[in-house]
């Protein structure tokens, strides 16, 4: 009956619905029902269209005309309509327009007929104790202790080997039961951020102490090939392979950096250097439009990987983790951060935020989930939340996924996830 999307949630309304219980359809006693549609910061973010409520007054008899009068001058105006009424009268539903003075006058109006004290249309609540009519649950398959610090990113090889990195300098890899097939103690000389992974054979890393290294695998057993040392003038967040052998790096010196590799003497050298004015903590390349997004404190800019030229930059879309920006579809990315939670919606076609959602708390993983129409969301609690990715409606929050942050969300396959961050335990689950 309604679309429920929550944009910081800070109030209960009763959702009103009025029973016609008298069979002369004259007078009619209305009793109130509590069933939490919510009031929230921006109601114009919240609906398109109209959206119904329902309400409550215990053993009050009242007339249908004295209602109608009561809200004439709001019918007059079409800021609410009778919507309908079954065959036997006996129900009736208003559809109230989306504007929250209209919402406050019928609250208002309602009130003087409401006999019952007790009832607080407006009452503090927490909005995620209401089922929702889909329902996922993870079923954890895996828990492993894997590192001795903060578990920063996780994925895996075409043959479904997965690779971990840590704050611990680490970087282990697994068979797919999660027993360790290599360690690699002191990766890095300092916190070991991001992994991209070229094919079964060749990954790079990145970290706090400014490096890019280059690992490739011989004899079943991964070495370092080379190393970009100093990189950048600040700690690198994210690194992706580009054009099969080309690196691009993104770091808190504001400096997103493109290198490709000499054929003469096979090191990587820079090629173009594309400015931020603050922090760049995540990157993320669309291949069929041709585009490099990055994104973090200042904003997300857009870059033609051609000419290398800023398309276009949308200020209000923050990110704060290199697992925090993900492509939705191929017009469509998601971006989220900052300390306000704030989740952003982007259309590369529009140039625009079409969508915000007023997440509760600092979102740093995300995850999509294609096949299921599911976008799951972590970060600055122990939870998940999960969102459609078609409508950007709310589904559910699962609780107590991990004892700490939440720093990222990997797909294995159609069917499990993988969860991590500050607790340092690897968990794996069944969506």
């Amino acid at each position: 009956m309604f679309k429920e999307i929550p944009i910081k949630v800070k109030k209960k309304m009763n959702k009103w619905r009025i029973n016609l219980n008298s069979k002369d359809y004259n007078s009619i006693i209305i009793s109130i029902k509590n069933e939490d549609i919510y009031s929230l910061d921006y109601y114009e973010s919240l609906f398109n269209l109209y959206f119904f409520h329902s309400f409550d007054l215990f053993k009050s008899k009242i007339s249908i005309k004295e209602i109608i009068e009561m809200l004439s001058d709001l019918l007059d105006n079409k800021q609410i309509q009778i919507e309908k009424e079954n065959k036997t009268k006996e129900k009736l539903y208003l559809k109230i327009q989306n504007n929250p003075n209209i919402i406050l006058t019928l609250n208002k109006k309602i009130s003087k007929i409401n006999i019952n004290k007790e009832i607080n249309i407006l009452e503090d609540f927490n909005p995620f104790k209401k089922k929702k009519k889909y329902q996922f649950n993870l079923a954890l398959i895996n828990s492993i202790n894997a590192h001795s610090n903060w578990i920063r990113f996780i994925t895996s090889f075409p043959s479904g080997n997965i690779i971990s990195v840590s704050y611990d300098k680490t970087i282990k890899i697994y068979d797919i039961h999660f027993n360790i097939i290599q360690l690699i103690s002191k990766a890095h000389n300092d916190y070991i951020l991001y992994i991209d992974i070229k094919d079964e054979n060749n990954f790079i890393s990145c970290s706090w102490d400014k490096s890019i290294k280059i690992w490739i695998k011989i004899k079943n057993i991964f070495i370092l090939n080379q190393v970009i040392e100093n990189a950048h003038n600040g700690y690198i967040y994210k690194v992706l392979y580009y054009l099969n052998e080309n690196i691009i790096s993104c770091s808190n010196d504001g400096t997103v950096k493109i290198w490709e590799e000499n054929i003469n003497n096979n090191k990587y050298q820079l090629i173009i250097s594309l400015q931020h004015s603050d922090t760049i903590r995540s990157i993320l390349i669309l291949n069929n439009k041709n585009i490099l997004i990055s994104s973090g404190s200042e904003g997300t800019k857009f870059w033609n990987m051609n000419n290398f030229e800023c398309i276009f930059y949308i200020k209000n879309a923050y990110c704060c983790n290199n697992n925090a920006l993900k492509k939705i579809d191929d017009d469509k990315i998601i971006v989220g951060g900052r300390n306000d939670g704030t989740i952003k919606i982007i259309s590369i076609l529009e140039k625009n935020i079409i969508k915000s959602i007023e997440n509760t708390f600092l979102c740093c993983a995300i995850c999509i989930i294609e096949n299921k129409k599911l976008i799951l969301i972590g970060g600055e609690c122990k939870d998940i939340i999960i969102y459609r990715s078609d409508n950007f409606e709310f589904i559910q929050i699962i609780k107590d996924i991990h004892n700490d942050w939440v720093f990222g969300i990997t797909r294995l396959n159609n069917d499990s996830i993988i969860t991590y961050g500050c607790d340092k335990i690897i968990k794996v689950w069944i969506l």
